[in-house]
């Protein structure tokens, strides 16, 4: 399960999302709850709810599923009634943010946590596992749920830093949005150096993957930019 305050009105409402793949929303002042029941979309491999954002538009919320897809929910369209096949039950799942299958290992996508959006809620970004245990930062279109870019994490690994293949990867995404700047190491020195060019905001996130070899387990702090 997680939670998260609506935008405005932040004492009021709150988001939960579960591990059905449903979310809802109380109201604090009443202890009334709407609820979006988990219903399975075409092609569409969702799991549990690890995260929740709502969006500046305040009837909207993104919800990120285990498996590595994201849905966009329509707040007005939450039902007082849990059950699916209740005539007051309303469908409020406006789209799926897809990843190619090809692309994305639901199992091990569990471990990857974490959803963000950028400063004008115009791009959602959460990060995802692949097949081979590669970890990566999906970029949707929050307009049309179009999948934009994916970004792999080793690819900012410094020159010297081993993986263990035996340990699984696993990745934790700040939803605090920065400055767009980012700590990088260039192939002929192993002193970071800051950098932003080219970027109008960053994320901090926690992973394995770019961690020594000799204690994986435990991961590291880095910060990127978009």
């Amino acid at each position: 399960m997680c939670l998260q305050f609506r935008r405005k009105n932040k004492k009021n409402n709150i988001l939960f999302g579960h591990r059905d793949g449903s979310v809802s929303m109380i109201d604090t002042r009443s202890a009334d709850a709407l609820f979006a029941t988990n219903l399975s979309m075409p092609g569409a491999s969702f799991g549990s709810v690890s995260s929740i954002q709502p969006l500046q538009n305040e009837n909207l919320a993104i919800a990120k599923g285990s498996f590595g897809s994201c849905r966009v929910f329509d707040l007005r369209r939450l039902s007082n009634s849990y059950d699916a096949s209740s005539s007051q039950y309303q469908q409020s799942t406006l789209f799926e943010m897809l990843i190619p299958d090809s692309m994305v290992h639901p199992t091990k996508s569990v471990r990857c946590t974490g959803l963000a959006v950028d400063p004008t809620d115009s791009i959602a970004i959460a990060p995802f596992a692949s097949h081979n245990n590669d970890i990566h930062f999906a970029m949707w279109d929050i307009g049309s749920g179009a999948l934009i870019r994916t970004k792999k994490v080793n690819q900012l690994k410094t020159p010297d830093a081993g993986t263990d293949n035996s340990s699984s990867s696993f990745c934790e995404l700040s939803s605090v949005l920065t400055s767009g700047y980012e700590m990088l190491c260039k192939k002929d020195s192993k002193v970071p150096v800051i950098s932003s060019e080219g970027s109008t905001f960053g994320l901090w996130f926690k992973t394995n993957v770019l961690s020594d070899s000799s204690s994986p387990d435990g991961g590291g702090i880095h910060h990127i930019r978009f």
